[in-house]
């Protein structure tokens, strides 16, 4: 993850993960987005504004983000 996040604080981490799906042309975003924030063990967190969480929490909520738009990248996780 890099060092400097691009992150809005002013979404819930649902929110940011289902906004990055969407940009990035994801057609079945409920679903992927539940999925990914499942894996990245967000889900308790996924209602809360990114700037409440922590730099790890944002962190994982990015890669939450990322899976939706490329869910085989997380297949190495399951392994």
């Amino acid at each position: 993850m890099s060092e400097h996040e691009a992150v809005y604080g002013f979404y819930t981490g649902r929110e940011f993960v289902e906004f990055s799906a969407k940009l990035h042309g994801v057609t079945a975003v409920a679903e992927a987005a539940d999925l990914a924030i499942e894996r990245a063990g967000m889900t308790e967190a996924q209602g809360r504004k990114l700037d409440g969480y922590s730099r790890g929490m944002r962190q994982r909520m990015r890669l939450a983000a990322s899976w939706c738009i490329s869910p085989t990248c997380f297949s190495w996780m399951s392994r």
